[in-house]
């Protein structure tokens, strides 16, 4: 029987050896790696579904959250001057979108000082609250406004803001000399608006105020 080594040199052993280790290299067959890259690619399509779904989620979140502080920043903001007011006056010739209010800054009833002409308007083309303030005295800023008047100077106070159906923003209560303000706030198209809506009546300031006006309207 022939010596398998006087062909090859090589012991039969080492060449099973060399064989099987070929088998281990043969690596994955061709449907094996379709059937691997299909699998790879329904995970990374759920798993950037799911990253996607909760980044939506975080960010309308986090648009509700800022259109709330934005709104009860704006409130707080709107109370301060009218429940200090002597006078409220939301004229008719501005549909309910201009606030104008006589307000008390200081102690002394008689002194000019004492007291400030603050507005509000609600400016529907831009759909934001807008807030002017001056001394009651002098180049009085609320005075003789009329529609379509510059909002050249004006503060914005909040924006992103909608009339809430057809209550205008602003009206006169016919209680106390009172007013309400009614709107909507929102940072995200299509999603629920955070409502603000409060009632103010005016602290009695006492007798002894002066003729200064803030403007007079019908």
């Amino acid at each position: 029987m022939a010596d398998p080594t006087e062909s090859t040199g090589v012991p039969a052993r080492d060449l099973t050896s060399r064989d099987a280790h070929r088998d281990d290299e043969s690596g994955m067959t061709l449907v094996e790696l379709i059937v691997y890259m299909m699998l790879m690619t329904l995970v990374i399509v759920i798993v950037g579904s799911v990253f996607i779904s909760g980044n939506r989620v975080q960010k309308d979140a986090t648009s509700m959250a800022d259109a709330s502080n934005n709104a009860q920043l704006a409130a707080a903001t709107l109370e301060g001057p009218l429940r200090n007011a002597e006078k409220l006056q939301v004229p008719s010739s501005f549909g309910g979108d201009l606030l104008v209010a006589k307000t008390r800054v200081g102690e002394d009833n008689d002194d000019p000082a004492s007291w400030r002409c603050v507005a509000f308007f609600y400016d529907r083309s831009t759909g934001a609250i807008y807030s002017t303030s001056s001394p009651v005295t002098g180049a009085v800023k609320t005075a003789g406004l009329t529609t379509g008047f510059s909002l050249s100077g004006w503060r914005l106070l909040v924006d992103d803001v909608a009339q809430r159906g057809s209550t205008p923003v602003f009206k006169t209560t016919g209680v106390g000399g009172g007013t309400t303000f009614t709107f909507d706030v929102t940072t995200t198209r299509d999603k629920a608006p955070v409502t603000i809506e409060s009632s103010v009546i005016p602290r009695t300031q006492g007798a002894g105020i002066g003729v200064e006006s803030c403007g007079s309207y019908a």
